[in-house]
């Protein structure tokens, strides 16, 4: 009797389990993710303009390697973001649904801010729409002065880096 009585339970705990459970089909689970191409980012900014920008060309292509390393640090920060589960960032740009391009404008130096505006344009590839952000970005070097310009112009590169405005890109990705 106690068999039976236990088998009872056993059936009633596996069917009500079963019951509970909601079948999932494959139409039911959207995996399909919105494709994005982040494009290098183009530098149309005259740097060379600076007041102490290095003649070194290892120094310049090492402050141009910030530059470049703000496309690597926005797609890691998409990644993390909110969107996440709804954008795949491709490194291609075969057959994204979105190219995101970035563009520096023009560089200047004033005192010890490094102001370079610039133009983010999402372009949706099936609908052939393009839309256009300008926004201003800065640097501020906030240390004491040093005797090495290239430090400065260093310093201000890697706060430009930082103060990037990656959050106000990212919204505009997601709310694509």
């Amino acid at each position: 009797m106690k068999k039976l009585l236990l088998l009872f339970f056993i059936c009633i705990f596996v069917s009500c389990s079963l019951i509970n459970k909601k079948a999932y089909s494959p139409a039911d689970i959207d995996v399909s993710k919105q494709k994005i191409y982040i494009a290098p980012i183009l530098n149309t900014a005259n740097f060379d303009s600076l007041p102490s920008w290095p003649a070194d060309k290892k120094r310049e292509s090492a402050l141009l390697r910030k530059i470049a390393g703000i496309r690597k640090i926005l797609v890691l920060k998409i990644s993390q973001s909110d969107c996440a589960s709804t954008v795949r960032i491709v490194q291609n740009s075969d057959q994204p649904d979105y190219r995101v391009s970035i563009t520096l404008l023009s560089v200047s130096l004033i005192r010890d801010s490094l102001a370079i505006p610039l133009r983010v344009d999402i372009e949706n590839i099936q609908s052939g729409s393009i839309r256009t952000f300008s926004m201003n970005s800065s640097g501020t070097y906030r240390t004491k002065v040093q005797k090495n310009k290239t430090s400065v112009i260093d310093s201000l590169f890697s706060r430009y880096q930082t103060s990037f405005p990656y959050a106000t890109i990212i919204g505009y990705i997601c709310n694509n």
